[in-house]
């Protein structure tokens, strides 16, 4: 999964929806600047950053992912707000 893609999701109501990826978030405040490439978030680290010129991009670690989310603009162009277990690629 990547942002843009398709994919699809069980609403409330427990009915199947599509959706598109439009961007990942977390509610951990040390992950404001993130991205989401291969179905893997990641975060800016501070700590490896402070010495290069350029961001550092790291993966979030497994016991954090349960803040993690995305967010999915669904078919009506609304926002959802799904974590990773929730969201299936669209085929």
């Amino acid at each position: 999964m990547n942002i843009g893609d398709k994919v699809k999701y069980m609403n409330d109501y427990n009915e199947l929806r599509e959706g598109v990826i439009m961007d990942v978030s977390s509610s951990m405040p040390s992950y404001d600047d993130m991205k989401f490439e291969n179905g893997v978030p990641y975060y800016i680290s501070k700590k490896k950053s402070a010495h290069e010129n350029k961001p550092v991009y790291v993966s979030v670690k497994p016991k954090n992912m349960d803040t993690v989310f995305l967010i999915i603009e669904n078919s009506f162009g609304h926002s959802e707000f799904l974590s990773l277990n929730e969201v299936a690629v669209y085929e």
